[in-house]
């Protein structure tokens, strides 16, 4: 609740529960070895690939939007001010993560029509920014049931 006695409404656990599943999903894909650029198979898999991060960066964004629609950020954000640094800090931290994730998709696109990618390192790339997408995610989840918790009262 915030200062006026109001639910500060959270984002949806299901769908943070579904952007971990996608990346555990890509993390195993990513571990599995990938053809060369000119073996018959790698459209195939650059193309898994591609369809892959286009379903991230959508279920992402969807949970972006609905943050950004509920105005969760900003009224934690008022309800707990010395907590708008690290509020600020989630909102930033979202707009990098997809801003790269978009940069992926893109590669990834290139290299579905056997194209060379702009970043030869594309898995390597790929699993950083997943990395820190899914630390994202934790960290983001955590502060937010954290500060809620605070407001009903369970986190004195």
């Amino acid at each position: 609740m915030n200062a006026e006695g109001k639910a500060v409404p959270g984002p949806s656990v299901g769908s943070h529960k579904r952007v971990l599943e996608l990346y555990s999903k890509l993390t195993e894909f990513l571990d599995r070895p990938r053809p060369g650029l000119r073996d018959p198979e790698a459209h195939q898999w650059a193309t898994s690939l591609y369809r892959q991060l286009v379903e991230l960066h959508e279920t992402v964004s969807r949970t972006k939007r609905t943050v950004d629609e509920r105005e969760t950020l900003t009224k934690l954000a008022l309800a707990h001010p010395r907590a708008s640094r690290k509020l600020e800090r989630v909102r930033r931290d979202q707009e990098r993560n997809l801003c790269d994730l978009r940069a992926i998709v893109n590669a990834s696109m290139v290299y579905a029509e056997a194209n060379q990618p702009p970043n030869p390192r594309l898995r390597t790339w790929t699993r950083s920014v997943l990395d820190r997408m899914a630390r994202h995610e934790q960290e983001e989840t955590a502060l937010i049931q954290e500060l809620i918790q605070t407001d009903v009262g369970t986190g004195d």
